[in-house]
């Protein structure tokens, strides 16, 4: 049994020094800030930062050139998932204990924060089954490739008849789209 579980370590450890040693050190999961300073892209290109501070402040930085540009200002807590490719990354914004957001930018240009409860609203407007709720929750799921991302819709209140929980994909550049209904 000791063998076996040496064996396991020593293949994890050495899957793990492989990975990073092609770049690939980025976690698949959403890293949460506070409770960590950085989340590196899978390409080791940039990097998101925090800074402990009240309010709290994410930074964008390009690891190549060292610069280094404000992101956005949050009260609670964020979670950001890094796209495969490192070209986009996704922020679930915790703003309250009745609401989350989630926001998706693009790297290599302007970073300009596009929040998808908006998107979502344009393309779907604001149906009565989500928007009546007191909690509504917009959370990255997943990247389920380099330009389309997973995240769910849920909404309710004190009423368990009045619940909501759906998933959408938004791909980069082409909106948002219906993907599983989980409705309670």
């Amino acid at each position: 049994m000791f063998l076996i579980l040496k064996l396991a370590i020593t293949s994890s450890l050495f899957l793990s020094f492989i990975l990073v040693g092609y770049g690939l050190h980025a976690s698949p999961f959403p890293v949460a800030f506070p409770g960590t300073s950085e989340a590196p892209d899978p390409t080791g290109r940039y990097s998101v930062l925090w800074l402990e501070d009240s309010p709290h402040k994410l930074f964008f930085k390009d690891l190549k050139t060292g610069q280094s540009s404000s992101l956005l200002v949050f009260n609670r807590w964020v979670e950001v998932l890094w796209s495969p490719d490192g070209n986009a990354f996704a922020i679930t914004d915790h703003s309250g204990s009745s609401e989350s957001s989630v926001l998706v930018t693009r790297t290599g240009g302007p970073l300009n924060l596009l929040n998808l409860g908006d998107v979502f609203a344009k393309s779907f407007g604001k149906p009565d089954e989500i928007y009546e709720n007191g909690h509504i929750y917009f959370e990255v799921l997943e990247w389920i490739n380099s330009t389309t991302l997973l995240f769910t819709i849920e909404a309710y209140d004190a009423h368990p008849d009045r619940g909501y929980k759906a998933t959408f994909r938004y791909t980069l550049g082409n909106g948002i789209t219906k993907e599983v209904d989980l409705k309670k």
